[in-house]
């Protein structure tokens, strides 16, 4: 069974220890204009805080009672306002929101092509009357919000209408353009469907209920989970750096500058040595790549 998206960021919050004991949940469901929150208990919680609600961050401006929250401000963070059902989870002040989460996942697993890589099978074109280029066919799903053809093409076949095997082509170039083709030398046969053999990054994990690609290795989550967290605690040290202005000396600090990127550092090396473990076969080397 493919793991869910939810499930990665949840390992994340767990590795990163980013999680509120005894959270409170909703007492009742809100629609995605909802201005106002009723809890179990609001102990804790405090005017200018963010709570996390499933994906959707929330700034909180009033603390009404011991069960109503106010005034609230919807969307935070880049996040989206929807509706969210009673006895949801509610996260108060997440070092981290699922956005930022989210992102770090799907940068980790850019970082992770090609050594760990999606085999893609298209057979959405057919052979036109006289026509020798085709567009190469995009890749499902989005990348950075974009569509991607695919990346390297293994293999070019053909199936004749009538006929019951794929036979395969070898008379076929890339043409290396903004909008990449495959060009035949020689027309097949109108009608003729054809079929695409390629490689490609996995697409981006956007929405609550995605789950990652099958083909995704099962070894492999884990090691995204650590580049995640490593790409936060770099995140965290820039946002550090971007507050401290003026004189100042933190050498006797607690927490001292630099910390949390030095631990990012480690993460990412951690990061690297798994990655290779995981690491799928090389991607064929007679594949021709688009770009």
């Amino acid at each position: 069974m493919a793991t869910s998206l939810s499930t990665l960021v949840t390992g994340v919050r767990r590795y990163m220890r980013d999680y509120t004991p005894m959270a409170p949940v909703l007492s009742a469901s809100i629609t995605s204009s909802a201005t106002s929150l009723t809890l179990d208990d609001t102990t804790g919680i405090a005017a200018n805080w963010i709570i996390e609600i499933d994906y959707e961050s929330i700034l909180v401006r009033t603390v009404s009672n011991s069960t109503t929250i106010s005034s609230i401000a919807r969307g935070q963070f880049g996040s989206t306002a929807v509706s969210h059902a009673s006895n949801a989870t509610v996260f108060v002040r997440p070092a981290y929101s699922s956005v930022e989460i989210i992102d770090a996942l799907n940068g980790t697993k850019d970082e992770m092509y090609p050594y760990v890589y999606k085999a893609i099978t298209d057979t959405s074109l057919t052979v036109l009357a006289n026509t020798y280029e085709y567009t190469v066919p995009n890749m499902t799903g989005t990348y950075g919000g974009d569509t991607l053809p695919i990346q390297y093409i293994s293999r070019v076949e053909i199936k004749e209408s009538g006929d019951y095997a794929w036979r395969r082509r070898m008379d076929w170039n890339i043409k290396r353009v903004a909008t990449p083709k495959f060009i035949f030398r020689a027309v097949p046969p109108v009608g003729s469907a054809i079929r695409v053999f390629g490689y490609g990054p996995f697409p981006d994990l956007a929405l609550s209920g995605d789950t990652v690609d099958p083909q995704f290795p099962k070894s492999a989550e884990k090691v995204m989970v650590l580049g995640a967290a490593s790409r936060l605690l770099g995140s965290a040290e820039a946002g550090r750096s971007r507050l401290d202005v003026g004189a100042r000396d933190d050498r006797e600090a607690a927490n001292k500058p630099g910390n949390a990127i030095a631990l990012g550092n480690q993460l990412e090396r951690r990061f690297e040595k798994g990655l290779l473990r995981a690491a799928m076969g090389p991607i064929p080397p007679h594949v021709v790549s688009v770009f």
